[in-house]
């Protein structure tokens, strides 16, 4: 079985290891999804496409706010940010 660091994190989190292991796991997986997205942006540059990077840029600033132990109605803002453009993005793909 394979895992990437998105499911490392979630097995962090339920093996109860430090939250910022777990956190660390999770800015690890949106740096990832990011590298996937630039990849099919230069791939197929279409306004979709974009939309879902700058989604998962999104998800990054929330995840390294969260690490840096900023307030969670902060937080939220950015991860809602990745839910709503990525949303979005597939309803216009």
């Amino acid at each position: 079985m394979r895992t990437g660091p998105g499911g490392l994190a979630v097995l962090t989190l339920m093996l109860g290891l430090p939250l910022p292991l777990s956190f660390a796991l999770v800015a690890l997986s949106s740096l990832g999804l990011i590298a996937v997205f630039v990849l099919i942006v230069r791939r197929q540059p279409a306004l979709f496409n974009v939309t879902m990077l700058v989604g998962a840029v999104a998800w990054l600033a929330g995840s390294v706010l969260e690490l840096a132990d900023q307030p969670v109605y902060f937080v939220v803002y950015w991860w809602v940010g990745f839910l709503v453009l990525t949303i979005v993005a597939n309803a216009w793909s």
